[in-house]
């Protein structure tokens, strides 16, 4: 009976002394969850050092966990990639607003212009998104398979649809849909290469860049627009 309760006594001052085991920690509402702090802190180094420049053991630091347990959720830097492309995919096929003008009266071209513009500037996560495609896909063949056909086929036959409609409303001007909406798309990727690449050491600025598009915005209107 002695030899058990000083069996017990141990146990007891050992719990008082030793920290207890903690399970997972608990994620707070509204806290993004673990895969989603990896992948922007995929997103952010892999757009400032490179998808060949960066480390899982980077990654691991930046979001103050192991390598180890990065492991478990992606098998690798690869498997960030594509979840990386997955996400871009997602986000360039939603549709563009189907009003010919919005709230403000504004013409579609500028809805077309401007609407990269302020996603940029409300999520800096797409424009480093962007960023990561043009310096990556010289490297990476499905990277630039899919901008490739996301910039020269899926965003013409978007816009081009887009066109057809505002002419058949009659709020543009009878016009070649398709070579216009080839148009707009080279002069949009133009753009994101400018501010994604040669700008990259700038501040973005959404109020800039509306301004820089401005006499582009204003040449469609005054050629296509009616009114």
């Amino acid at each position: 009976m002695r030899e058990k309760s000083e069996k017990s006594e141990k146990r007891a001052m050992s719990d008082e002394i030793l920290p207890k085991r903690m399970g997972r920690p608990i994620r707070k509402s509204g806290e993004p969850a673990t895969n989603d702090k990896i992948l922007d802190a995929a997103i952010l180094l892999f757009s400032e050092r490179g998808y060949e420049g960066t480390s899982m053991k980077q990654i691991a630091q930046a979001v103050g966990l192991t390598e180890s347990a990065i492991y478990r959720h992606f098998k690798g830097k690869e498997d960030l990639l594509a979840e990386i492309i997955a996400m871009t995919e997602r986000a360039v096929t939603q549709p563009i607003s189907e009003t010919g003008k919005d709230a403000d009266g504004d013409s579609v071209f500028r809805r077309l212009f401007e609407t990269p513009v302020e996603i940029f500037g409300a999520d800096p996560r797409a424009l480093r998104m962007c960023r990561i495609f043009f310096t990556e896909c010289p490297h990476n063949d499905r990277m630039r398979a899919y901008l490739k056909y996301a910039m020269e086929e899926m965003a013409d036959i978007e816009v081009r649809r887009i066109l057809e409609a505002r002419i058949k409303e009659g709020a543009i001007i009878p016009c070649d849909a398709k070579t216009i909406a080839h148009l707009i798309n080279v002069i949009r990727y133009q753009w994101c290469y400018q501010v994604a690449i040669l700008d990259r050491g700038e501040a973005y600025d959404v109020t800039k860049n509306k301004r820089d598009l401005e006499p582009v915005i204003e040449y469609f209107e005054r050629l296509y627009t009616r009114g």
